[in-house]
Formats: structure tokens, sequence, C-alpha cells
């Protein structure tokens, strides 16, 4: 009785043995709570101006494009893009409405969040550099 139920628990054994196991989950984002980071590369280069700033609270972002406020969601398990939402609607100089305009652009871009103990690096699509922010007061821990 046995010998007949050998060949059917091996051939289950060489079965499970090729199931490929489910990928690991993704890690936990390294920041917790509201976090506040300052950009300081957009598209490789030094912004123009000072004050672009991205608070993260869980997928909701919110923010200053050194003229206007945002806000956005951000998935930060999936590579999904970011959506955002302008908020103000002052206008600037022109430089100013130029570095807003190429910040929006590159949110709009943004598939992937980045994190490090250092700040976040926004990514798009193909995985290149849209933007990099430093983390606003370190001491906080996060």
């Amino acid at each position: 009785m046995q010998k007949r139920f050998l060949p059917a628990l091996l051939a289950l054994g060489a079965l499970s043995a090729c199931a490929t196991p489910p990928p690991p989950p993704p890690p936990p984002p390294i920041f917790s709570g509201p976090q506040t980071f300052s950009l300081i590369a957009l598209n490789g280069a030094a912004p123009a101006y000072a004050g672009v700033t991205l608070t993260l609270d869980g997928p909701r972002a919110t923010g200053s494009t050194g003229c206007n406020s945002y806000m956005a969601v951000v998935n930060r398990q999936n590579d999904q893009p970011v959506r955002w939402f302008q908020v103000g609607e002052v206008t600037c100089g022109d430089q100013q409405m130029a570095l807003e305009r190429a910040y929006l652009q590159a949110l709009d871009a943004a598939s992937a969040v980045e994190e490090s103990a250092a700040g976040l690096v926004l990514r798009d699509a193909v995985g290149g550099e849209v933007a990099r922010f430093d983390r606003v007061g370190q001491a906080n821990g996060g």
C-alpha cells in the first residue's frame, strides 16, 4: 500500500520545489510621521532658488514650489506616478515661475520614491533621477 503512494509523494515534492516563492514585501518607509524635505537638485542641477519643499505624511505630500503651494499623493510601495495638485495661483518672477514649472513637471514624471537617512530621491519610470531632497531637521529622527 505504501509503495503506491511513494510516486505520488515524489511528484508532489518535485512540483513544490519548482514553485517560485512570493516576492518579499516592500521595505517599510524609513521616515515615519510627517517629514519635511528641501529640494537640492532638479534634473541633476541645483535649483536657481531656495524654498522648494516637500512634506511627506503617509501617502500625502504637501509643499511649496517657492512660489505656490501644492499637494500630491505619493504611493511609496508601488511604481505609480506621483499625482500632484497645485493649490496656489500666485504669479512670481519669470525665473521662479520657470523653476516651479520644471519642479511640477518633475513631480508629474516621478514614479518611484527612494528614501535614505539623508533624504529622498524621486525617480522616473526608467530610474532616472528627477529630484533630490535633503531632510529638514535631521535631529528629529525618523
